[in-house]
């Protein structure tokens, strides 16, 4: 069973501000405006902050991140890592959904379901990207 994480990291202030009501956010929820990775090397290991139950990417993500994240952020017994992974390094057009465990290995996969492709908004913090023009 997941229990409430306890940062909430969303790159959108106005986001937050128009969409949460702030009465009804659980104790232990916290807003934390910034990307991921800013997130990590600024707030969650300096603070050596727990490890999380779950982490939801909403964008696409490489492999590499995804796999990081799991093993070094969830807890080890229950934690679960929800992403878009992104079929080819850097290749932001498609990706594959998968869940990861604590040790990164991948527990579930869905590529596509009926006619329909998972394809989901870019990792804005990665430098690099291919594009297709069409």
């Amino acid at each position: 069973m997941f229990q409430f994480v306890n940062n909430f990291i969303q790159i959108s202030t106005k986001a937050w501000e128009d969409n949460v009501d702030d009465n009804k956010i659980p104790t232990g929820v916290v807003f934390t405006p910034m990307d991921d990775e800013t997130f990590v090397d600024e707030k969650w290991r300096p603070e050596k902050m727990e490890k999380f139950d779950a982490i939801i990417f909403n964008f696409g993500v490489n492999e590499s991140k995804a796999v990081k994240y799991a093993t070094e952020m969830l807890q080890s017994d229950v934690g679960r890592l929800f992403a878009p992974v992104n079929t080819q390094t850097d290749y932001w057009l498609k990706q594959t959904f998968k869940v990861y465990d604590s040790n990164g290995n991948v527990l579930w996969t869905a590529d596509d379901v009926g006619a329909w492709s998972v394809q989901f908004q870019p990792d804005v913090t990665q430098d690099t990207c291919q594009v297709g023009i069409y």
